[in-house]
């Protein structure tokens, strides 16, 4: 039976009988190592290319999971217009919470000042606790937030609704981390680039449901 060799092996015996003839070796040397290494590069060029290829029924899993992920940044697209929403209904006569234009103000800008402290909170727990717990655990404060916000008996319940829900939505940076290390080369840029169109229908939920339930 005959046993295959490997390129160097080869190119190492031919060398070898070169040398015990006496011939000069060095240009045959060069020369042969030049066309190993084109033959290495023709080979992860075309394994390249294999890695691109995708079964389209992996490719809709992928992108189902990439979508799943997304929707954590419904959330902060929420947050840029629920103030357009809540504040009209608390400056009304007869509000349970009434507010000045001071506090309306803090009401809706307090959300961007809690945002970075969530997205410089995120990289360190997603070393240590994964991606995907923490598409998960991300949620939490979601719900502590809408929970302040239904529950409010005064402004100071609602400046804490609104840092927490700043700080949710620093969170769900996760998303585009996770999404952008399991999508598959050939989606991914597609696929992250969902992440402003899910934050746009946070914005557009908000816009709807506020005109159509307290119109």
């Amino acid at each position: 039976m005959q046993v295959l060799q490997s390129p160097v092996a080869h190119l190492r015996r031919r060398l070898d009988k070169r040398m015990s003839k006496g011939e000069d070796v060095e240009d045959f040397a060069a020369n042969e190592t030049d066309k190993l290494k084109e033959n290495v590069i023709s080979i992860d060029e075309s394994n390249d290319k294999e890695a691109l290829v995708l079964p389209w029924r992996d490719s809709v899993k992928q992108i189902i999971a990439c979508c799943i992920a997304h929707t954590l940044v419904i959330q902060p697209g929420i947050n840029m217009a629920f103030s357009a929403v809540l504040l009209p209904q608390l400056q009304e006569s007869g509000s349970n919470i009434e507010i000045d234009k001071s506090q309306a103000s803090w009401i809706a800008s307090i959300v961007a000042i809690a945002l970075p402290i969530g997205s410089l909170s995120i990289g360190p727990m997603m070393d240590r606790f994964g991606r995907k717990k923490m598409c998960i655990l991300a949620t939490l404060p979601f719900l502590v937030s809408w929970a302040l916000h239904a529950f409010a008996t005064d402004v100071w319940c609602i400046y804490i609704a609104r840092i927490i829900a700043g700080f949710s939505g620093g969170l769900t940076t996760v998303a585009l981390v996770y999404v952008s290390e399991i999508a598959h080369p050939k989606y991914r840029p597609m696929l992250l680039s969902l992440n402003s169109v899910f934050v746009t229908f946070g914005i557009l939920l908000t816009c709807v449901l506020g005109d159509t339930i307290f119109k």
